[in-house]
């Protein structure tokens, strides 16, 4: 197992505790908790959503704690956002070009990290899987943030992942090498943090059938 696969693992972990103490300090009108000086902006003139909660609240977390946890490590590495891929893939119907990881973090390996938000479709999915998926990368992370969620979204949750990764691993033009993704999921309301690792691709059914309450739980 690689240092920097390890070190990312526990920066996902204590970016999700500094996000979860910057969403209760703005609930409560107090700044003062949270190490990332980051507020949840507010929708106007809607009381039913009075917080928006997107996938850049945790890849802002993710960078600035990366800095701060590295001084105290005996690590030196380097990430990037927006990494152009080395593949080509259509995602808009038009011809092949490259796309964008969300973050890629350097070291002895490379990881490649996928950020995402709510329960959006199922293209939104499709799309980020398929990189994480196709790139010659061993290591890729999906962390995803909610502001809350029930049996009925973990459901639809999963279910898209299934039809995402059969999408990319039963297509015959796709040639998938064996890799290790780490997923994680961040309840904001219920102050809950998930995760798991999928080591064996081919497995993701399997994977994805497990409920939720079977995964690796952390209470912030």
């Amino acid at each position: 197992m690689s240092n920097i696969y390890d070190f990312v693992k526990e920066l996902n972990v204590k970016a999700a505790e500094e996000l979860i103490k910057a969403y209760n300090d703005n609930n409560n009108n107090n700044n003062n908790n949270a190490c990332i000086p980051l507020i949840f902006p507010k929708y106007q003139n809607d009381d039913q959503k009075p917080q928006r909660v997107s996938e850049q609240e945790l890849r802002f977390a993710m960078a600035n704690m990366f800095n701060k946890e590295l001084e105290s490590s005996n690590l030196k590495c380097h990430f990037s956002v927006e990494t152009p891929t080395k593949k080509t893939y259509r995602f808009s119907g038009k011809k092949e070009t490259t796309a964008q990881t969300d973050m890629t973090v350097y070291d002895d390996i490379q990881i490649n990290i996928e950020f995402k938000a709510n329960n959006p479709e199922y293209k939104s999915f499709c799309k980020d899987i398929e990189k994480l998926l196709r790139e010659d990368v061993k290591y890729g992370m999906w962390c995803h943030i909610l502001k809350n969620a029930d049996n009925g979204t973990w459901n639809s949750l999963f279910d898209k992942f299934k039809e995402s990764f059969k999408s990319v691993i039963d297509n015959p033009k796709y040639n998938v090498e064996k890799k290790t993704i780490y997923f994680s999921f961040l309840v904001l309301d219920k102050k809950e943090f998930y995760r798991k690792e999928l080591k064996d691709i081919s497995k993701y059914n399997d994977f994805f059938n497990d409920k939720i309450d079977t995964w690796e739980k952390i209470d912030f």
